[in-house]
C-alpha cells in the first residue's frame, strides 16, 4: 500500500472512477474579524470548514485489504496529539481510497503550524503516513 497525498482543502467531492475533485487548496488559516483574541484552549470556528484529504492505492493484489488507521492533530512544537480518531481504509474493493475529514473547529494552543497526520498500520516497524499542515494566525 502507498500514500499518495495528503492536504487541506475548503471542499472534497468524489467523482466517478474513484478519483475526488477538490477547491482551494490551502496551507495558511488567517482569522481576522474576531470579536476578540482568541485564549489558549478557546475554540476557533472554520467557516467555511476545512477538509483533510489523503489518497492511498494499493499498488499490489496483496495491498487489497482493509487497514486500521487513525487521524491525529498536534499543536505547534508540540509531539503529543490534541486529539486521535480511528479510522478504517478499505482497498477491498478499489485501487485508490481517499480518507475525508471535516474540520469544522480547531482548539486554539496558539498562533503556528498545525499538522495533522494520518497514519495506517501496514506491515512494518512504521506503517505509512500522510500529513497536512496549516500555519494558524491572527490578524
Amino acid at each position: 500500500m502507498r500514500h499518495d497525498w495528503t492536504l487541506l482543502c475548503t471542499r472534497a467531492e468524489p467523482q466517478q472512477h474513484g478519483t475526488i475533485g477538490l477547491t482551494n487548496v490551502f496551507s495558511v488559516i488567517r482569522f481576522t474579524e474576531l470579536s476578540r483574541r482568541p485564549q489558549f484552549g478557546d475554540t476557533l470556528a472554520l467557516n467555511p470548514p476545512a477538509f483533510v484529504v489523503s489518497q492511498w492505492s494499493a499498488e499490489f493484489e496483496t495491498d487489497r485489504q482493509l487497514y486500521d488507521g487513525k487521524i491525529q492533530l498536534f499543536a505547534p512544537g508540540d509531539e503529543e496529539a490534541l486529539m486521535s480518531i480511528s479510522l478504517l481504509l478499505d482497498l477491498r474493493d478499489s485501487k485508490t481510497y481517499h480518507v475525508v475529514y471535516i474540520v469544522n473547529s480547531l482548539p486554539f494552543v496558539g498562533i503556528g503550524t498545525y499538522e495533522y497526520h494520518i497514519l495506517i498500520d501496514t506491515p512494518g516497524a512504521v506503517g505509512e503516513w500522510g500529513r497536512a499542515c496549516f500555519d494558524l494566525g491572527i490578524d
